[in-house]
């Protein structure tokens, strides 16, 4: 059921992402049409990692195998960046989840958008996302810890990795802070449209 729901709003946006070209009097290019798959999938990632704090398998599955069919079939001679996309996006996210820094479902959600995007334009995206959730990651010990209390943490934290025998590490609790993890797929998604969107010029392009 779940498999049959994600074609289904693939294939609604897919009716309306034509419908609006058509009243545009713009053809609808093969990227374009990935990238809206990659879109939609991001945005029902984002709104299931917020919730949930979980990536559902059969979203990132059905996603990918989508993303791949479709460039089969529309953009073969792309499929080089293509797959060049999914190994590099899926081994830079890896890195993270192998120290317990993230979740599995961001692993697969990187592969998606690389075999989408493409290896240039999908790196883009996972670095922009990391500085997004970098960014709220601070923002968020700011309001519940005040700026003193980030100051200090960096401090220790960077003083103990240069002078080890003079000044000691953050404690548990401290460090607790930067252990918090922040929804990625969100993150994903935002920078998604930061990298990408420039208003309805981006869906038309000619």
């Amino acid at each position: 059921m779940k498999y049959i729901l994600t074609l289904l709003l693939l294939s609604i946006f897919g009716i309306l992402y034509f419908y609006l070209c058509k009243i545009a009097g713009q053809e609808p290019s093969a990227d374009t049409i990935i990238v809206s798959i990659v879109f939609v999938t991001l945005f029902i990632a984002a709104v299931c990692d917020y919730k949930m704090r979980k990536i559902p398998n059969w979203l990132t599955y059905s996603a990918f195998c989508i993303v791949i069919l479709f460039q089969l079939i529309l953009n073969r001679q792309n499929m080089t960046n293509s797959f060049l996309g999914m190994i590099i996006c899926f081994g830079i996210v890896l890195i993270p989840y192998l120290l317990r820094q993230g979740g599995a479902g961001d692993v697969k959600l990187a592969a998606v958008i690389g075999a989408g995007m493409g290896f240039q334009n999908g790196i883009a995206v996972i670095a922009v996302s990391y500085i997004i959730a970098a960014t709220l990651g601070l923002i968020g010990i700011i309001w519940d810890k005040g700026s003193l209390f980030l100051i200090r943490l960096i401090c220790h934290r960077i003083g103990h990795w240069f002078l080890p025998s003079w000044i000691a590490p953050p404690s548990e609790t401290e460090q607790q802070h930067l252990k918090e993890q922040i929804p990625l797929a969100p993150c994903f998604f935002i920078a998604l449209i930061f990298v990408f969107f420039n208003g309805l010029d981006f869906l038309f392009q000619k």
